[in-house]
């Protein structure tokens, strides 16, 4: 079984799977295959532009932890501590916020925030020029 390895809208490679045993790649294994490629897709676009292969390393170690922990739970609430912990190895921030837009009402509404302003939890109206594709 083969999936796609697609980064910006380019297929980059491919996650090839080979079993001995005929028949043992369903519907299933392909849904989680492809679950693994959308998450391998973007360190192995980058493997090859960056100089610095040991701190590289350890940025994809931290991506695949960020990956991990998201993943690690049905209830993605349950994770936003980690994840934010986490996120801040790679990027330095004084405040993050995790939103979901409700398109109908043109609204980002905050999920989580930490850090300044962090008890700033409300629906913010979307900006003239974004378009939460209505």
């Amino acid at each position: 079984m083969a999936v796609p390895l697609d980064w910006q809208s380019k297929v980059i490679g491919a996650l090839i799977f080979r079993s001995k045993t005929s028949d043992s790649f369903g519907e299933r294994e392909a849904r989680v295959g492809m679950l693994i490629a959308d998450q391998i897709a973007g360190a192995v676009a980058n493997a090859n532009l960056h100089e610095d292969p040991q701190s590289e390393a350890a940025e994809r170690l931290i991506l695949a932890e960020i990956g991990r922990i998201a993943n690690s739970s049905l209830r993605l609430e349950d994770t936003y501590d980690a994840l934010s912990k986490k996120i801040a190895e790679l990027v330095p921030f004084d405040r993050l916020a995790i939103g979901t837009v409700d398109r109908d009402a043109r609204t980002l509404q905050y999920n989580f925030v930490t850090g300044i302003g962090s008890d700033d939890t409300k629906k913010y109206r979307a900006a003239g020029q974004c378009d939460f594709g209505r």
